[in-house]
C-alpha cells in the first residue's frame, strides 16, 4: 500500500457544496458519528458518499443520548443518556457488546456532551440538571466525582471538552450564554473572553488548539461562534451555502480545515470550512438522522513523519525499522485518529520480500533497501515509507540510490491543450532512467450522468535523463483522461517520479500540481 493523505470530499443535496469547499477524498471507513434524541446512535463517511447507518448498541441503553465520544484503546463508543441520567458505551465494529459505564460516586443528572482524557483515564461530562461536572474512570472502577472547577460559575453546562496538554476543560454555559474553563487538576477557574462573538444558548464546544480557538454551536441563534483561546475575544464563522436551525454541538478536523455540528432543527449533519469560505450539508444516506445533537470523528491515521532504517550497509547486517510518527487524537477536537496496531513489510529495489514482516531484517543480498509501516484503527490503515538504504556485497562499497529528482523549474499549474499535450520539466542526474505517473489526489468525476468519484492515473511517461541532467517530459492524454480532465475543468495531481541507476538502486520523488483543462472555444 502506498502513502496516502487522509482528505475529505463532501456531497451536497441542494447547492453543489463539493464546488464550494473544494472537497477532498477520504478513507471509505473516515466516519462521523453522532447521537440522536430518538434513541440511537448514528454514522455516516465523510466523504460524502452516504454509507450511513445505525451503530448496533446491542447491551446498552440510549434514553435521550446528547454526547459522544471514542476511546480508540478500548475500541468502543461512549455516550451520556439525559433521558436516564448515565454514561453508556457499545463498541466500534458494530458488533454491540454495550452496557452502562460504572460511574459511582459521580453525579449525573441531565447528563449533555462527554469528553474523554484516555492517558488520566478519565471521562468528563456536564450535568445541565443541577450545573455541574462530573468525572469517572475510563476502566468501569467507578471512582468519580465532581470536578472542582476552581471558583468557574456553571450554570445550565451543555457540552465540555478537554485539552490535556494545557491541562484545561472547557463547558457551554447555556443558562447565561457563556464559556467557562477550569484546570484539569481542580486549582483554578474562570471565563472566556468572547467580547464580538455570539453566545445564544451555546451547545457543544469543540477545540482548534493549533489555531488557538475554541468553537461552539448557538441552539438559539442559529449560529456557530468561535473565540480566541488567549482571552482576546472571537466572532462568528461565516457559513454561507447553508442555514443553520438549532445547532446542537461541534466536531473539528483542523487538518482538513472542517468544522462539523448537528443541525436539530432540520435533522441534518452541516459542515463549513474554518476559513471562513462558507458550507453545506453532508450527505448521510442510510442513517438515522432524529434530533441529532452532538458528533466525534473517525478517521484513519495520518502519517507526520516517514519510519527509518539502522544498521549496517553489507550484506549480513541486520536491518532495524523504525516505527515512524503518527498524528495522535485531537481530544479537544472530538477527533480520533490514533494508530492502534502497526504492520512492517521490507522491500528491496521497490519490491516485496515475501515474509519480511518484522520490525527488523537481516539483508541476505546487495540492493536499496526499505521498510513500509502500516498504521491501522478503527476506520483503516495509512502507510508511510523509509528512505532507501544501500547494502553492498560483503566487503564492499555499498552502492548509493541516485538522488531524487528536483522539481525547482517545474510548474505547479499546468494547461492542457486541446488535444490533450502539456510539458513537465524537471532536473536529475545525467545517465538515469525514470518513470513519472501522474495520479490525481482526489476523487474525480468519471462521467456527467453519475456521481461516482475515483482516484486515477492520468498519464505515465518512461524517460532517460540527458546528460545536462535537464528533462522536458511530453505528453498527451488519452481520449478518456482529457474527457475527465474536461469535466473536472482542474484536477489536483501528484506527480511521482522514480529515478534508476545502473545498479538497479532507486530513488522516488513527488510534487503536487495542477492540471487544468483546455480553454472553451468563444463562441
Amino acid at each position: 500500500m502506498k502513502p496516502r493523505a487522509v482528505r475529505l470530499r463532501l456531497a451536497t443535496l441542494v447547492v453543489a457544496v463539493a464546488a464550494l469547499l473544494g472537497a477532498e477524498a477520504a478513507g471509505a471507513a473516515d466516519r462521523i458519528f453522532w447521537a440522536n434524541a430518538a434513541g440511537s446512535i448514528s454514522f455516516a463517511r465523510l466523504d460524502g458518499t452516504g454509507g450511513g447507518g445505525q451503530l448496533n448498541i446491542s447491551g446498552a441503553t440510549a434514553s435521550n443520548p446528547a454526547g459522544v465520544a471514542i476511546d480508540l484503546d478500548a475500541g468502543r463508543i461512549l455516550w451520556a443518556n439525559s433521558g436516564n441520567n448515565t454514561i453508556s458505551f457499545a463498541r466500534l465494529d458494530g458488533t454491540g457488546g454495550g452496557g452502562q459505564l460504572n460511574i459511582s460516586g459521580a453525579t449525573a443528572n441531565s447528563p449533555s456532551g462527554v469528553a474523554i482524557d484516555p492517558t488520566a483515564g478519565r471521562i468528563y461530562w456536564s450535568n445541565s440538571g443541577n450545573s455541574t461536572v462530573s468525572f469517572a474512570r475510563l476502566d468501569g472502577t467507578g471512582g468519580g466525582g465532581q470536578h472542582n472547577l476552581g471558583g468557574a460559575t456553571v450554570n445550565g453546562p451543555r457540552g465540555v471538552t478537554v485539552n490535556p496538554a494545557t491541562g484545561r476543560l472547557y463547558w457551554a454555559n447555556s443558562g447565561n450564554h457563556t464559556i467557562k474553563f477550569a484546570f484539569l487538576n481542580a486549582t483554578a477557574g474562570g471565563e472566556l473572553d468572547i467580547t464580538g462573538a455570539p453566545a445564544n444558548f451555546p451547545l457543544g464546544v469543540a477545540l482548534d488548539a493549533a489555531a488557538g480557538r475554541i468553537y461552539w454551536a448557538n441552539a438559539l441563534g442559529n449560529t456557530i461562534a468561535f473565540a480566541n483561546l488567549n482571552g482576546t475575544g472571537g466572532g462568528q464563522l461565516n457559513i454561507s451555502g447553508t442555514a443553520v436551525n438549532n445547532p446542537q454541538g461541534v466536531a473539528i478536523d483542523p487538518a482538513a480545515g472542517r468544522i462539523y455540528w448537528a443541525d436539530n432543527g432540520t435533522n441534518t449533519i452541516k459542515v463549513a470550512k474554518l476559513d471562513g469560505t462558507g458550507g453545506g450539508q453532508l450527505n448521510t444516506t442510510g442513517a438515522a438522522v432524529g434530533g441529532p445533537r452532538f458528533l466525534a470523528l473517525l478517521k484513519s491515521p495520518s502519517g507526520t513523519g516517514a519510519p527509518a532504517i539502522s544498521g549496517g550497509s553489507t550484506v549480513g547486517s541486520a536491518l532495524s525499522c523504525s516505527q515512524g510518527n503518527w498524528a495522535s487524537d485531537l481530544l479537544g477536537s472530538f477527533l480520533y485518529w490514533a494508530p492502534r496496531s502497526f504492520g512492517y513489510q521490507w522491500l528491496r529495489n521497490g519490491a516485496a520480500i515475501i515474509g519480511a514482516t518484522a520490525s527488523s531484517y537481516t539483508a541476505r543480498d546487495a540492493g536499496s533497501y526499505s521498510c513500509r509501516v502500516t498504521a491501522t484503527n478503527q476506520a483503516g490503515s495509512t502507510s508511510q515509507t523509509s528512505a532507501a538504504h544501500a547494502v553492498a556485497a560483503g566487503g564492499g562499497t555499498p552502492a548509493t540510490p541516485p538522488a531524487q529528482a528536483s522539481f525547482a523549474g517545474s510548474r505547479s499549474s499546468i494547461r492542457v491543450s486541446r488535444r490533450g499535450r502539456f510539458r513537465f520539466s524537471l532536473q536529475a542526474g545525467p545517465g538515469l532512467t525514470g518513470r513519472a505517473v501522474f495520479k490525481t489526489i482526489e476523487k474525480v468525476r468519471l462521467r456527467r450522468s453519475s456521481r461516482n468519484r475515483r482516484r486515477i492515473t492520468l498519464a505515465r511517461k518512461a524517460f532517460t535523463v540527458p546528460g545536462d541532467g535537464n528533462v522536458t517530459l511530453k505528453l498527451k492524454l488519452s481520449r478518456k483522461s482529457l474527457r475527465i480532465l474536461k469535466l473536472n475543468r482542474r484536477i489536483r495531481v501528484r506527480v511521482t517520479v522514480t529515478l534508476e541507476n545502473a545498479a538497479e538502486l532507486t530513488s522516488t520523488a513527488s510534487k503536487e500540481i495542477i492540471l487544468k483543462a483546455p480553454k472553451r472555444r468563444r463562441s
